[in-house]
């Protein structure tokens, strides 16, 4: 991430480096539903602000190039960025890496398992051209909320646990909803050794989004409910460039998925249909981070290590 954000000058996202910016933007539209991800980053920059106190450290920020560049009066807000999306970015790797490594036969990750947690990465830090306090924070949430899915046990708390961690991914981003099409893909075609997911603990997770979805827009208004309008999302080469990357990466986590995984995949892929139509709808297809929660998904799915009953069993139905 460091590479990222300061070898690189993102021309993308402007007016959100400074205290007045930031609350302009955040506290209005679509933007203001997505509480978590402005509260979490305000704190950060709190603290990078009392360090600032420092004469030499205070010199350094206000007299960067870099602040000058961003149209910012120092880099207090940017750094506060870089700190707290990285930390979630650390905080899903490692997830998925106790995930991964728990399910391996030999207890480490295998070639494809890391390649593809090198990937994500890559990808995250690239799609990093448009900064948000949201978005790492959701990749966290879905990774999480994808461990305690996957687990066999399927107890009373551990479904509180999901519900919880439903509620805080709706407050964060609104691609908490593919929580729930994860989910749904578990109960239509997941593995027995993943346990057996239930129709009506996925009405109890959709009734919980919908609840946090909806007194989120009682308390704070509907304007702007869904989107902050609908968009020409193919309108430009840039918009047809990033539609098929996303194309290409999807297409290519599918066909690297084991034997096993693959149908698991498509069903993940089917009950997506929703979100990837609001990306359509109301989202900005050039703004390739639309497609990260998406493929940060379909690789846990694919990519967690399979039960060799599984392979022999998906031979025999052949």
């Amino acid at each position: 991430m460091y590479f990222f954000y300061y070898h690189f000058r993102t021309v993308y996202t402007t007016n959100v480096f400074s205290a007045d910016g930031f609350q302009q933007q955040y506290t209005s539209g679509v933007y203001r539903y997505r509480i978590l991800g402005r509260v979490g980053l305000e704190s950060v920059h709190a603290l990078i602000e009392h360090l600032y106190q420092h004469k030499y450290l205070h010199r350094a920020i206000t007299q960067s190039p870099l602040a000058q560049h961003l149209g910012a009066p120092d880099l207090s807000w940017y750094h506060a960025y870089f700190v707290f999306n990285t930390f979630w970015l650390c905080v899903t790797t490692a997830l998925l890496y106790g995930l991964f490594s728990a399910r391996s036969d030999e207890g480490r990750l295998g070639i494809a398992p890391t390649l593809g947690l090198l990937v994500l990465q890559a990808l995250v830090g690239v799609s990093q051209f448009v900064i948000v306090p949201y978005d790492t924070l959701s990749y966290a949430w879905l990774a999480a909320s994808v461990v305690l899915i996957v687990a066999a046990d399927e107890s009373a708390g551990r479904i509180a646990a999901l519900v919880g961690l439903v509620v805080a991914a709706t407050l964060t981003r609104e691609t908490a909803a593919l929580i729930l099409a994860t989910y749904a893909a578990l109960v239509v075609a997941g593995p027995e050794e993943w346990g057996r997911k239930r129709w009506s603990t996925l009405g109890i997770l959709t009734l919980s989004f919908l609840a946090t979805y909806v007194v989120l827009r009682i308390l704070l208004g509907w304007e702007h409910a869904i989107g902050n309008g609908w968009t020409a999302s193919l309108e430009g080469r840039d918009s047809y460039a990033s539609l098929t990357w996303a194309a290409v990466f999807i297409g290519s986590f599918y066909l690297a998925a084991p034997v096993g995984r693959k149908r698991l995949g498509l069903w993940f892929l089917l009950f997506s249909v929703p979100y990837v139509l609001a990306v359509f709808g109301t989202g900005l297809l050039v703004e390739i981070r639309l497609w990260v929660p998406v493929l940060l998904i379909l690789l846990i799915l694919t990519a967690i290590p399979e039960n060799p009953g599984e392979v022999s069993e998906v031979k025999d139905n052949r």
